[in-house]
């Protein structure tokens, strides 16, 4: 039976957390917009909900979630893959870039929306980068 090291378990950390914040990137009430209008005299505000996954041509801010999902989309994909051959943990420069992307993105996001969402995404994204640190400081 093959047994965990250290090092292993890090980067089982590191895509749970990845997979954890996908997911709450996917869900549609991520990204919100308000748009107020009045008719009548009387005025109504129109709430609309996102996820990171949706591309609108009207607001310049989704693009940084866009950003978001697709670092970490690519960074799960690169963190499985090592997982299932088994290899030697390695410092790959993709998959530092593709981390730093999506945790900085995730603060720039959660900076510009403040939502609980956002919030919880940018701790699991940070958490993720963390542990990936952690596991090339274990011997």
């Amino acid at each position: 039976m093959h047994e965990n090291t250290p090092a292993e378990k890090c980067r089982l950390i590191v895509f749970g957390s990845l997979v954890a914040a996908l997911i709450l990137q996917g869900l549609p009430f991520s990204l919100v917009t308000y748009t107020a209008f009045t008719s009548g005299g009387v005025t109504r505000e129109l709430v609309d909900t996102y996820s990171y996954f949706n591309i609108q041509e009207n607001a310049h801010y989704f693009y940084i979630p866009l950003l978001t999902s697709v670092a970490t989309l690519l960074a799960a994909a690169r963190i499985l893959g090592s997982l299932l051959k088994k290899e030697k943990p390695q410092k790959h420069r993709l998959d530092v870039a593709c981390l730093l992307i999506s945790a900085a993105g995730a603060v720039a996001s959660f900076a510009i929306l403040r939502r609980a969402v956002t919030g919880v995404s940018m701790v699991l994204l940070s958490l993720a980068v963390a542990a990936y640190a952690i596991q090339f400081g274990i011997k």
